[in-house]
């Protein structure tokens, strides 16, 4: 019979869970779809425009959206979607669960390794984790079956290592082949995996170093892998091929220091996915829970960032003071998994540059502090407990605070540029004009679209020719066939919204250069009443 405190243990990841879904069912309708975000959408209604296709009874299959993103997500949401009306609901309710089940399956796995303490600290700390919350919940990264995957792969080879049951060394590698095809960038993770193994517990990597291990693991991972390895050998290595390679680049490495921090200590997202203040336009909260939300954060001195950088730095000074305890095995591997897979991302040129890379090393900075906080509570003894409560409550509250700061940002500022909610009214208001062309001058309006009307509307690229300078005679051959295009509608952002700068300036001179003038049908706000879309015809200047 299972001890007591384990049912205890259990309803509190249940309840810390519960609460990271219904924070994220919070946040979630106030943003606007991203087009990454709902990158995914051309493997279900545009598969021919994916990186690779496959064709099942004549029909196209999307494997590969691009040489280093799989079709994974797309496969997983195309029978939800069909039963599901694609929303900002039917997108961001399923990765939330995601989310709340890598919660779940992280305490298990140290509740194995570690013990309680340390399990039930990771679980608190990656809970009420900003950073976790945001880039779960809008899943532009991809992020959320990343974690879910790896998690579940590691949690599996532990149960494999404890029983001796090879079918969970075939489940593990299968969902970290899985992990390899939903994002190649797992290899960061796989590497820090495997070297903190190596180091760790090479005896115990030596011990199961055989044959048929081998062979499982190879055979298992391949399958799961399957797509990606496909599309790699009919492309010659594209997905390695497409690196940038690696720099030493002194700004660079400090820029990325400065990301990894701030990923860390939850702010990353401030200014990209909220509008920081003084924003162009505010309103005052309308519901119970916005006013509860913005009063808490006025009220609580507007916390910016968490403690959790701080936290992560006192993990790495703790550790010799962790060295004897049940805690020192379990805080380094979390440290040479971060330390690892971060060491890539840092000197590879093109990534790691951004709060959805970094947050691809989740949630090992947290179970390193979690483990710091274990160990020290063991060396304290007596006042161990009360210890790691009180601190754990500290570092708890402060997440919660950053995480409603950028609540708060979103009900009174809105979201900036690709993130703006006006992409509803945009979906909801294009059908009118019966458009038999949806041109699109501006980026991150195309698979958001795509996926609101289940790729129904017809829409096209029109931004390459203008994208540019010089406006050459092939760019405005190219140009002209799409402003040619009879029952022709143009969507650009206002130049206040629009993502590639400047591409305002070349439309209109461009338009100008072969005699259109636009005739605008509707401007698109936000909820805030900023001017966000221009729908428009073009017609023959005057003269012309």
């Amino acid at each position: 019979m299972p001890p007591r405190h384990s049912y205890i243990d259990h309803t509190v990841v249940f309840l810390l869970a519960l609460l990271f879904f219904l924070a994220g069912l919070a946040v979630l309708p106030y943003p606007g779809i991203q087009n990454d975000e709902a990158l995914f959408a051309a493997a279900i209604y545009a598969p021919e425009t994916t990186g690779h296709t496959v064709k099942i009874f004549h029909r196209p299959v999307a494997l590969m959206l691009m040489s280093y993103l799989g079709t994974l997500k797309a496969w997983i949401y195309a029978p939800l979607f069909a039963l599901w009306t694609p929303s900002a609901w039917s997108l961001r309710v399923p990765v939330l669960l995601f989310g709340a089940t890598t919660i779940f399956f992280l305490f298990k796995i140290l509740t194995r390794c570690s013990g309680r303490t340390a399990a039930l600290a990771a679980a608190a700390l990656l809970a009420t984790d900003a950073t976790y919350l945001y880039t779960t919940c809008f899943d532009w990264g991809p992020v959320a079956l990343q974690h879910l995957l790896t998690v579940a792969g590691v949690l599996a080879l532990v149960v494999y290592d404890q029983r001796g049951r090879r079918r969970w060394l075939a489940l593990g590698f299968f969902l970290f082949g899985l992990a390899a095809w939903d994002k190649a960038l797992f290899g960061w993770t796989a590497v820090g995996l495997a070297a903190a193994t190596l180091i760790l517990f090479p005896r115990l990597f030596l011990i199961q170093l055989k044959w048929k291990n081998l062979v499982i693991a190879a055979v298992c991972f391949s399958a799961g892998a399957f797509p990606l390895l496909r599309y790699n050998v009919r492309s010659h290595g594209e997905t390695l091929r497409a690196s940038q390679g690696w720099s030493a680049d002194r700004a660079m490495i400090l820029g990325k220091s400065v990301i990894f921090r701030r990923s860390l200590d939850g702010s990353g997202l401030i200014g990209y996915l909220t509008f920081d203040d003084p924003a162009p336009a505010t309103r005052a909260p309308r519901t119970r829970l916005e006013r509860l939300a913005v009063s808490l954060d006025f009220r609580t001195g507007r916390q910016r960032t968490s403690l959790m950088f701080y936290a992560f730095l006192g993990a790495i000074l703790a550790l010799p003071w962790v060295w004897g305890t049940r805690s020192r095995s379990l805080l380094c591997f979390a440290l040479i998994v971060t330390a690892v897979a971060w060491s890539l991302m840092l000197f590879g040129v093109g990534v790691g540059a951004s709060v959805h890379h970094v947050a691809l090393l989740w949630p090992w900075p947290q179970v390193a502090i979690a483990a710091a906080v274990a160990g020290l509570a063991e060396r304290i003894k007596r006042w161990g407990p009360v210890f790691a409560v009180v601190l754990l409550a500290l570092l708890c509250q402060r997440n919660l605070l950053c995480s409603n700061y950028q609540f708060s940002q979103l009900i009174r500022n809105g979201s900036p540029y690709s993130w703006s909610d006006a992409i509803y009214q945009l979906a909801r208001d294009l059908p009118a004009w019966q458009a038999r062309q949806i041109v699109l001058l501006d980026w991150g309006m195309t698979e958001n679209l795509r996926l609101l009307h289940r790729g129904r509307l017809p829409l096209v690229w029109g931004a390459d020719p203008i994208f540019a300078e010089p406006f050459d005679e092939r760019k405005q051959s190219d140009f002209k066939a799409l402003l040619n295009q009879p029952g022709a509608v143009f969507v650009s952002h206002t130049d206040a919204f629009q993502v590639f700068d400047g591409i305002n300036r070349r439309r209109d001179l461009a338009l100008q250069a072969l005699g259109y003038r636009r005739e605008t049908l509707a401007v698109i706000p936000d909820r805030h009443g900023r001017a966000v879309f221009e729908v428009f015809r073009v017609a023959p200047a005057a003269g012309r």
